[in-house]
């Protein structure tokens, strides 16, 4: 199929409008590109987006899940910096905090790294005195080895292999895991594990510092986002699902409905099976010989659900 040689032709066009879609988009536009951005559903924010319900007291704004965002987060605070009126105010920080029923109480101190984790674990509660140094003893074991751990290993096996105790695992690491990486220990990646734990535990203070949204995630990114890709002449389209790519001498037409969008370059910002999906309509991608091996990585790229009950 060839492009419409009457449609202008747009650098960047960006596929899907959650937080990566939009962080592409208003890189693009910082360097002066024109861009058109393009979402299926009726508003931006993928994943992390605000919605309105009535639950029976009138309409109440709620983020999509809950999502914690921490202080090692540096490019979507950036981001978020960058695109909203009044930067950062729209987030509030509070130092790093878990409780739990079972009495486990730990709560960082407003002291220079790592003395804010480390007396934080002397005066925590609900923890014994092997828990403490086996805690420890993991940190200082990840720090040494740069925080890198072997390739395909689970956390569920780092932590064997850390000689952590289950009742360690049961009240920190296990929901640190879960609210880290929203995956159980049996099968999350050790090595992302690992990584988020250099970038909160092992940098600086406020590194671990838990962000919220002092209102919803909404404001926080999305809605600023797109007023600010508009006011630097993007296009947003919602409601556009995309339902195929071509690529003609290096322009890439995008079908979305009954509309061709013409692009120098294309980004998706989808989940792994969407992405495989759209790219399997490009005869381009498929005649690639990297195309199996794209494809293999997506397929093998499996959701897990997350359920949030207000």
């Amino acid at each position: 199929m060839g492009r419409d040689a009457g449609a202008p032709i747009v650098d960047l066009c960006v596929i899907g409008g959650g937080w990566a879609g939009l962080a592409a988009a208003v890189e693009a536009c910082e360097r002066g590109r024109s861009v058109v951005l393009l979402e299926a559903a009726p508003q931006l924010g993928g994943r992390a987006r605000t919605l309105e319900t009535d639950m029976g007291f009138g309409p109440v704004r709620l983020d999509n899940g809950q999502h914690l965002m921490m202080g090692a987060y540096r490019e979507t605070l950036r981001l978020i910096d960058r695109v909203a009126t009044g930067g950062t105010e729209c987030i509030r920080r509070y130092p790093l905090s878990l409780t739990d029923t079972d009495g486990l109480s730990l709560r960082a101190l407003r002291l220079p790294a790592p003395a804010h984790l480390g007396l934080a674990l002397l005066l925590a509660t609900g923890l014994n005195l092997c828990e403490r140094i086996a805690c420890v003893r993991l940190l200082i074991a990840l720090r040494i080895g740069r925080w890198k751990v072997p390739a395909g290993e689970t956390v569920a096996r780092l932590l064997e292999r850390a000689r952590q105790p289950d009742s360690l695992i049961r009240k920190l690491w296990l929901p640190l895991c879960v609210s880290a990486l929203n995956t159980p220990i049996a099968t999350a990646c050790a090595r992302t594990f690992a990584a988020v734990l250099r970038d909160t535990l092992g940098a600086n203070r406020r590194a671990s510092d838990f962000v919220l949204a002092a209102e919803t995630l909404g404001d926080c990114l999305p809605a600023p986002a797109a007023r600010w890709l508009e006011a630097h002449g993007a296009t947003i389209r919602l409601r556009h699902p995309v339902r195929a790519l071509h690529e003609v001498a290096g322009i890439w037409s995008v079908q979305s409905g009954d509309q061709t969008i013409t692009s120098r370059a294309v980004v998706l910002a989808l989940p792994p099976a969407n992405s495989e999906r759209l790219l399997s309509t490009s005869a381009t991608v498929r005649r690639s010989a990297r195309w199996p091996g794209i494809r293999d990585s997506l397929k093998a790229l499996r959701p897990t659900p997350i359920a949030t009950v207000y």
